[in-house]
């Protein structure tokens, strides 16, 4: 039996388009409170529980936003759950090439959705050992409490620890060509890029 349509609110539309493209991979938003998400994902319902740990808002600086998060993962039957800490952000074409791998079939999706007149957005995840965490949430609330000279040049480079491309843990690119030339092509008001083609892994 199809369940009615669900609506979601959001503060920004790329919130909401975020949402609806991952129902349309399967998954739903099945709660949410001001500290926490719960997906279920797949036939086997499995719940990927999200608990926010620190978020880092958008700035005409940065061009971009970005949150840190503890995942849970494990099955609605019970189980033993895994965890693990993740940094999410998102931006700007611009900004995003400076942090992700360089991707020649990314670069020609971002040139096509211009091209047609719409807003590119691209979503990129990084997994954090707890080690990599803590020295970053070290010197991050180092440079916050920092009120004089160099404040913003001590957060800027605190950042960098977790935009920065490492050997031991690098951004993870999320589906193959198609499945991502979806995710990367949306534009604001909930539409993204149709694109006919084989998945390339």
């Amino acid at each position: 039996m199809m369940s009615e349509p669900t609506d979601y609110q959001a503060f920004s539309p790329d919130e909401v388009v975020l949402v609806k493209f991952h129902r349309s991979l399967g998954g739903a938003l099945t709660y949410r409170d001001l500290t926490s998400m719960t997906f279920t994902v797949g036939v086997v319902a499995q719940l990927h529980i999200y608990t926010t740990v620190k978020m880092f808002p958008f700035s005409s600086e940065g061009k971009c936003m970005g949150i840190i998060v503890r995942e849970r993962t494990g099955s609605c039957s019970g189980g033993k759950a895994q965890e693990t800490v993740k940094f999410c952000m998102k931006g700007g074409d611009a900004k995003m090439a400076s942090v992700i791998r360089r991707s020649d079939w990314l670069n020609e999706c971002c040139q096509e959705v211009v091209q047609k007149g719409l807003h590119t957005l691209i979503f990129a995840i990084r997994t954090l050992s707890e080690g990599m965490f803590n020295i970053f949430l070290r010197q991050y609330e180092a440079a916050m409490s920092n009120l004089g000279e160099g404040r913003a040049e001590a957060i800027e480079a605190a950042m960098k620890l977790l935009e920065r491309e490492r050997d031991d843990a690098q951004w993870g690119d999320r589906g193959g060509r198609r499945v991502t030339r979806r995710c990367y092509g949306f534009s604001r008001g909930a539409r993204h890029v149709q694109h006919q083609g084989v998945d390339a892994h």
